[in-house]
Formats: C-alpha cells, sequence, structure tokens
C-alpha cells in the first residue's frame, strides 16, 4: 500500500496533533473518555470484568497495557453510559500506596500477609467513609485487627466494616463535639452535628454492594531480595484469601511475568493458575488499537465525515491522515505504515506510541514517512535498552555488558555464533566465576544467557521467514532444530540502530 503518494487524500487532509493522537504514553493516566475511544475489548478484558470471577490476575511486560486495561475496567464499572456495575464501590491505587498505609519490613511471609489484609480493608473503609462524606484520616481510619478479619468470613464487606466506621465516626464527633455528640446515643441529622448513622445503616442495607479493587503497579521497582520477594509473594495469597472468605470483594490486580517467576518461595504460587490472564496482542490487535486511536482523535477533532468511519472498513483513509509514501521492512516495500512501527517497537503498546510521537515530531507539520522513522531510531533504541535495562536487571545484574557485546556484530546469528559471540565479548572477559545468577540459578553455561536474551525479547528466532518473540514459542531457543543450527537469532529492532547492527 503506497500512503497518499499522488493521492487527492493527501488535499483532504486536516492538520493533526501527533502527540494527542498516539495518547498519554501511560494508559492509567490517559482521560477515561479517550482512552474508552480507542480501548480493544478482548479475552483479558472479559475475564477481567466477569463479575463471577472473584479474583483475576491480569500480567503482561511493561508496556503491553495492563495499566490501560485497569484504568478502563473503572471507568466501564461505573462510569460508562451502560455501567456493568453501577452501585459498587470502585477503588483503583498502585502497589505503593497501600504500601504507605503500613510497614512491611520483615521476611515473615504470614505476618506480613496479615498486613496485607489489613491495610486492604483499612482502604476500603476509607473509601467508604469518602463515599459517605466522612474525611476519615489515615490514622482515623486503623488498621483493622486480625481478629476483625476472621469475623468478616463469610459476611457481606461493606456491612461487615461498617460498624467500626461507625466507632470511627462516633470517635470524631465526641472529639470535635467535646463530648455533646455521640451517635451510639443517638441520630443526628444536622449536617453539621456529625449525622452519618442513617446513611451507614442505608449503606448496610444493601447486601448486594460490592467492592472492586484494583491494584496496579504492585511489583514497580521490583528488585530480587528476599525481602521483596515475601512482600509481593505475601500480597498475592492475602488477596486469593479475602477474596474466597468474604463476600461482594472482587479483586483485580497487575503483575510483570518477570516478577511473578521470581516468586521462588511463594508456596500457594501453582493454585493462581486459573486466575491469571496473559496479554498478548496479535498484529490485528495492534493495528485495530492504532486505527481506532487515529479515528478517534479524528472525529473528536476533525470534520463531521469521520463520525461514519470504522477503523475496519476505512482503514486505509484513515492511516493516509498521518502517513505518506512508502514503507518499508527490510527488502518488502509498500508494507502498512501501522506493521513497520510495530516491529521497530518491539510490538509494545506503549513503545508503538512512543516511536509514533518520536516520528511525528521529526515530521514537524507533515505526514509521517519512512525517512521519519529512520531518524529517530538511534535515539528511540537507546532509550529502550534503557528501559530493558530497567525492567530486568533483577534477573540478571550484569545485563549492560551482554547488551554491549552485541554492538556492531551481524544482523543474523545462528546458535554457534550467538553463543560464540556471548562466550567471547562477555564471558571470558568477565570471567565465568564472576557472573551473578541468571534469572534465579547459578550461572553454569553461555546457553542460558542467550535463551535469557530471548525470554526478554532483546533476541527475536526466525521462523518461517517470521520474527518470532519469546512468548509466541517459548520452547523454541532449546528445541531440537536450534540445536541443529538452524534457527537464525536476530536482535529486536528496537534497539538495532543504537547499537550499530546493519
Amino acid at each position: 500500500m503506497n500512503y497518499l503518494r499522488n493521492s487527492s487524500i493527501a488535499e483532504e487532509r486536516e492538520q493533526v496533533d501527533y502527540e494527542v493522537i498516539f495518547g498519554n504514553d501511560n494508559g492509567e493516566d490517559e482521560d477515561p473518555e479517550v482512552l474508552a475511544g480507542y480501548f480493544l475489548e478482548h479475552q483479558s478484558f472479559t475475564r477481567a470484568s466477569d463479575k463471577s470471577r472473584r479474583i483475576e490476575i491480569v500480567k503482561a511486560r511493561k508496556g503491553m497495557g495492563k495499566s490501560a486495561l485497569l484504568s478502563h475496567l473503572k471507568y466501564r464499572l461505573i462510569n460508562a453510559n451502560n455501567p456493568l456495575d453501577k452501585e459498587s464501590i470502585v477503588i483503583k491505587v498502585t502497589g505503593n500506596e497501600l504500601i504507605g498505609l503500613a510497614d512491611f519490613t520483615g521476611n515473615d511471609a504470614s505476618k506480613i500477609e496479615n498486613r496485607w489484609k489489613q491495610v486492604i480493608c483499612k482502604r476500603i473503609s476509607m473509601e467508604i467513609a469518602s463515599q459517605i462524606g466522612f474525611a476519615g484520616s489515615d490514622d482515623t481510619m486503623s488498621l483493622v485487627e486480625a481478629a476483625e478479619i476472621e469475623g468478616l468470613k463469610g459476611k457481606n464487606l461493606v456491612t461487615g466494616l461498617m460498624a467500626r466506621i461507625g466507632k470511627a465516626i462516633n470517635i470524631a464527633a465526641l472529639a470535635a463535639t467535646n463530648g455533646a455528640v455521640s451517635l451510639e446515643a443517638s441520630n443526628p441529622t444536622d449536617p453539621d452535628r456529625l449525622g452519618y448513622e442513617h446513611i451507614l445503616r442505608r449503606l448496610q442495607e444493601s447486601k448486594a454492594k460490592s467492592v472492586w479493587l484494583l491494584v496496579d503497579d504492585i511489583d514497580a521497582k521490583f528488585v530480587d531480595t528476599p525481602e521483596l520477594q515475601t512482600r509481593i509473594g505475601a500480597f498475592f495469597s492475602a488477596i486469593r484469601s479475602l477474596a474466597f472468605s468474604v463476600e461482594g470483594l472482587r479483586i483485580r490486580a497487575s503483575v510483570r511475568p518477570d516478577v511473578w517467576t521470581n516468586l521462588r518461595g511463594m508456596e500457594d504460587q501453582d493454585k493462581f493458575r486459573q486466575y491469571i490472564t496473559e496479554i498478548k496482542w496479535s498484529d490485528e490487535h495492534l493495528r485495530s488499537i492504532f486505527a481506532k486511536r487515529i479515528l478517534s482523535y479524528l472525529q473528536r477533532n476533525g470534520s463531521a465525515e469521520y463520525a461514519h468511519w470504522n477503523e475496519q472498513t476505512d482503514y486505509t483513509r484513515i492511516l493516509a491522515q498521518v502517513f505518506s509514501g512508502q514503507f518499508r521492512i527490510g527488502s518488502e516495500k509498500d508494507s502498512d505504515p501501522l506493521r513497520v512501527a510495530m516491529m521497530l517497537a518491539g510490538k509494545r503498546p506503549r513503545w508503538l506510541g512512543q516511536l509514533c510521537k518520536q516520528a511525528g515530531n521529526a515530521a514537524g507539520t507533515h505526514l509521517i514517512q519512512q525517512r521519519h522513522f529512520d531518524a529517530v531510531m538511534g535515539s528511540f533504541g537507546q532509550e529502550k535498552i534503557s528501559d530493558l535495562i530497567k525492567e530486568h536487571q533483577h534477573q540478571f545484574k550484569e545485563l549492560q555488558k551482554v547488551i554491549d557485546a552485541f554492538r556492531g556484530s551481524e544482523k543474523s546469528l545462528t546458535k554457534f555464533k550467538l553463543i560464540s559471540l556471548i562466550d567471547r565479548l562477555f564471558v571470558k572477559k568477565l570471567g565465568a566465576e564472576n557472573i551473578p545468577s541468571v534469572n534465579g540459578f547459578p550461572f553454569k553455561s553461555t546457553d542460558q544467557l542467550a535463551e535469557f536474551l530471548f525470554e526478554i525479547d532483546f533476541i527475536v528466532g526466525e521462523k518461517g521467514g517470521k520474527h518470532t518473540q519469546y512468548q509466541h514459542d517459548p520452547t523454541l531457543f532449546s528445541s531440537e532444530h536450534n540445536a541443529q543450527n538452524k534457527i537464525p537469532w536476530i536482535v529486536n529492532l528496537s534497539y538495532r540502530k543504537f547499537l550499530g547492527i546493519q
């Protein structure tokens, strides 16, 4: 497809803002209605929004849309035109917000698990209090005692927390009025006299009211230490226990695959398999998402004509408002520009949006062409290598040095050449005895490092003429086909220009 070349569409194109078109880099910071305009609801969202599922864990690497999914779920539950659970209480928090409510130091898994339960109940209590207009502080809403949590089993969570909220309000009322008002003795209706009891009772009567707790980035800044292993593992044990011991609680959380795999001390990890959905985007999914992004922008900011366009039937016309000329990937010409961008951005939605914005900045007021992608790939690759190291350094501390070994290397390497390169330019330089553990296991052979690079998508295998990522064929490196030196290994396109790989 030759986008806009010698086409009348170019003359009809309206000026666009690339920064706005390709959205906020962080899904949780995007305007909920804007996000709803291009959000693609597939299996991961269907399971997360299913009220019959008490717990659901969304697993995906950074930049794959975990935060966007949780943000959109919150919007769809109570704010959309046709909400999924309008009467529910929805709380979206980050792991750091919850950690800030208590002391999580130590390595005793049972104590840390109980602390998570206390913090979760405290945060829900604070939300209920705010909804009835009671400005309960962190101190006012003290941690729920272990005995209280035991007493919640089998009960509706909202109803079960009401009594302690009422006590907190009563204490505040007594303090504010020098003992003149007690909610235990009366039920004042004057707002100036702290009359909350009738509101509490009304909430208690709503037995069907449920709480959705959406926890994002529980693994933010994770490093592989015994304390953080215990803290993150205990969180998952706590939410599973709470979700199945009280009524009306739905918990959704996100985690990175590398962190999940490294929770080696988590005894009940195998019990979570049925509650985990991994976000995987096909090429068609990504094309649809970004065509919808562009169309959503055009419909918000362009002429009335766009209101009748569809991201599938008008796909070419939509892309023609942004891209121009021939696009190529390798020797293939006239490629779909989004397909080219996807390959260059490692097929991560966040990276794809960032790359298109950078290419848009290079294009200025013009349509984005292949040369604009080419112009930014050096700086983009440097940025993404930095991101990759931050994401996976807890799995291998010398990742930067291994990546540096590929500078100026060949474009395509057989397994033999790949192992030889890593061995010659990294292992022998550092000394095998000085190499740290790889993904939690002691270093034994260079094959471990090569397979690790495949796992984190620094390299991809070529199978059937297509680049194959780890998530699509996890056993490709260990296959007999690769042992026979028949699989070419290629550094991900995102990093090649910065590393000087032609």
